[in-house]
């Protein structure tokens, strides 16, 4: 009789062993299967996200992952946007095809203060500043002016989810020298900075002083010859 029991509670045993592994198999497949095994909804959204921010992958796969964590994040703005009990709205930016950590990473994590760069023997400053009669005779300044109206070409721009706000800066800086000294437009790569200034850590912050060491030392290519990415291509 007790063997009996035994072995009755053995093959109740497998038999609840065997459903709980079917269970995982399945629900392995369901995730491979949500992660891009299966066209992904809201392809149209999807690509009008990626034009709209100008963001591209290297592969199919990194798409297909990209669109499921887009996904994901569109759907969670849309839950949040239905409740009545909430005091503002969400929407996409060019953050949301990031996981949360990553974004918390990347964006908001705290970076340490590099000291290891060499600075130009002379300052800058030294050099904007030449002793004319103008200044001599202190009638210098104008009521209203604004270089921007002198150079409207050269705008702000979007360096979208690569942390490179140093590598836009010293571009930035580079170029408004050139145009206030040679008085021509001169289109600077922050990619090239991204990518080649060994000092600093690409999308994951830099300093200008390493930015503008390096273009001093180097040169840099124009954002024609060399395009945002928005990711670091070769450091």
């Amino acid at each position: 009789m007790h063997q009996r029991i035994r072995l009755s509670l053995l093959i109740l045993i497998l038999v609840i062993s065997v459903i709980t592994l079917v269970f995982v198999i399945i629900n392995y497949e369901n995730s491979k299967t949500q992660k891009g095994q299966m066209p992904l909804p809201k392809v149209d959204e999807w690509l009008d996200w990626c034009k709209k921010y100008n963001i591209t992958f290297d592969s199919d796969a990194e798409n297909i992952y990209r669109h499921w964590v887009w996904l994901k994040n569109y759907e969670m703005i849309q839950r949040h946007n239905a409740r009545t009990d909430s005091t503002y709205k969400m929407g996409l930016n060019q953050f949301s095809y990031m996981e949360h950590w990553e974004f918390v990473e990347m964006n908001l994590r705290r970076r340490g203060v590099i000291k290891d760069y060499n600075e130009p023997d002379t300052p800058e400053s030294s050099l904007t500043l030449p002793d004319i009669a103008a200044t001599t005779a202190g009638n210098c300044f104008s009521n209203n002016f604004d270089w921007r109206n002198k150079f409207p070409s050269i705008t702000a721009r979007d360096q979208s989810s690569c942390g490179a706000c140093w590598a836009f800066a010293s571009a930035a800086v580079l170029e408004w020298h050139w145009a206030i000294h040679k008085g021509q437009n001169l289109s600077v790569s922050p990619q090239h900075l991204v990518d080649c200034v060994r000092a600093s850590h690409g999308c994951s912050g830099g300093l200008i002083e390493h930015a503008l060491y390096y273009a001093q030392k180097q040169g840099v290519a124009s954002e024609e010859d060399y395009p945002y990415k928005s990711r670091v291509k070769f450091f």
